[in-house]
């Protein structure tokens, strides 16, 4: 038997069954560790004492509105005493650290519930809601698949596919992370995929009022937003201005003063964390982090103008794709919309200032959209190169997010940026790319190239 022969026979098999068995290999990975970690020495062990540390700026957030100190949200000083004293009060190994809310004030409200109760059950709560929000969007994410295509015309969808959906999530990284930290993610997945299940059904008022919910996370919504208004027009930036205008109005009747403190605190914040102390750039998924760590290091210091140089010009190549394809289909549906909205998702990470890798697990919006269009494609024809290096860059992505940080810090490379960054090239090619949509006998919209064309 040659040595390339099991490898060969493994690129033949369907996309699914693959997918399959990377799963099943990840799945066998994360039990593994689950056990190790049970088994390990006490003072090696992970615990849920260690967990939730993210979600302590939140809990800080309630809490100070709960007990009438609003003035004091974006206050360090303040914030760094309150979070030691619940850490050892709750006795969590929370260390020296401390968790700044770098929310909109408005957001502080979703808290101040859960900062009615002890630290751990409304950790706990928080990990409820977050589990029945990601049980929602998981069902949203299968009916984003649609049916299965092929010569027979459209079937029902067989758990095969359906099931890698929930299979691949649940195991994935920025899951893993979210769920750890106690972030805000699983949230943010279902506001997207509401947002993009109105935008594919053309909903565009519907589109705008679900998008403009994300607004408490601007870095999830800013680059989405534009697309999505050039392609659905002026309701959907009705809807955006609604929501947006809304929650703005909340901010400035129910908690005076706290918005000039986010503007202006903010950014000084921000300053104090990843310039005037070393910063952990290998988690930052965006193209300044990746120019960062790499020219400079983890370091505490000024970002340098050629960073800045550096990251301009990839955001200008990146962008500027996006929006040549945004303006040359603004009216677009169907395909060429899925593929529109997958590219602008994907392109979200690398082009603002500040996103953390957790929140990569928005990233299954476009991976949904894109494994949708090859379901309808026939199993026996063959996908076009570019297409075959996208999955291949996003089976990399995925896989690598788990040794990412490690690695980063360790070579000063964000590979993760550079395989997302391909990714998104790719998507946004994809939605350029000149085909011709044909339809079959039972209605399904089908893009043949050119070349297959003629």
């Amino acid at each position: 038997m040659r040595p390339t022969s099991f490898l060969q026979s493994y690129l033949l098999r369907p996309l699914h069954q693959r997918l399959w068995q990377g799963a099943f290999a990840l799945w066998a990975l994360f039990l593994t560790v689950i056990l190790l970690n049970a088994f390990s020495p006490p003072d090696k062990a992970v615990d849920a004492h260690m967990v939730g540390t993210d979600f302590m700026a939140f809990y800080t957030s309630g809490s100070f509105l709960h007990s009438g100190r609003a003035c004091e949200l974006y206050n360090l000083d303040s914030i760094r005493n309150f979070q030691h004293a619940t850490a050892t009060a709750a006795h969590m190994d929370f260390g020296d650290k401390v968790g700044p809310f770098w929310n909109p004030p408005f957001y502080a409200w979703v808290f101040v519930p859960l900062a009615a109760l002890p630290y751990w059950k409304a950790l706990t709560l928080w990990g409820c809601l977050s589990l029945a929000a990601l049980a929602c969007a998981l069902v949203l994410l299968v009916r984003m698949l649609g049916r299965r295509g092929g010569s027979l015309g459209q079937q029902p969808l067989g758990w095969r596919y359906w099931a890698l959906v929930p299979a691949l999530v649940l195991v994935s990284m920025p899951f893993v992370r979210a769920i750890n930290h106690g972030q805000n993610t699983l949230f943010s997945l279902l506001l997207l995929c509401l947002t993009v299940n109105a935008w594919r059904s053309g909903r565009a008022l519907a589109a705008g009022l679900l998008g403009g919910l994300l607004l408490y996370k601007p870095q999830l919504v800013a680059v989405m937003a534009v697309v999505m208004v050039l392609n659905l027009g002026w309701r959907s930036l009705l809807g955006l201005a609604l929501t947006g205008g809304t929650l703005l109005l909340v901010n400035v009747l129910t908690l005076p003063g706290t918005l000039g403190d986010y503007l202006h605190r903010l950014p000084l914040i921000v300053h104090h964390f990843q310039v005037e102390m070393p910063y952990a750039w290998g988690r930052q998924t965006t193209f300044l982090g990746f120019w960062r760590l790499l020219l400079q290091g983890p370091a505490a210091g000024q970002t340098s103008m050629v960073v800045r140089l550096l990251n301009a010009a990839c955001c200008t190549l990146l962008g500027g794709g996006l929006l040549l394809a945004g303006l040359r289909f603004a009216r677009c549906t169907g395909l060429r919309r899925d593929r529109l909205i997958a590219a602008s998702v994907a392109a979200m990470p690398l082009l603002m200032p500040y996103y953390l890798d957790y929140d990569l697990l928005l990233l299954a919006v476009p991976a949904v959209l894109v494994a949708g269009e090859f379901l309808h494609q026939n199993a026996s024809d063959p996908y076009p190169p570019a297409d075959r290096w996208l999955i291949r860059l996003w089976g990399l992505l995925y896989v690598w997010m788990i040794v990412n940080p490690g690695m980063a810090g360790l070579t000063h490379v964000n590979l993760g940026v550079v395989l997302g960054g391909g990714m998104a090239a790719l998507l946004v090619g994809r939605t350029l790319r000149q085909e011709k949509v044909v339809f079959a006998e039972d209605g399904r919209a089908i893009a043949v190239s050119q070349a297959q064309a003629a």
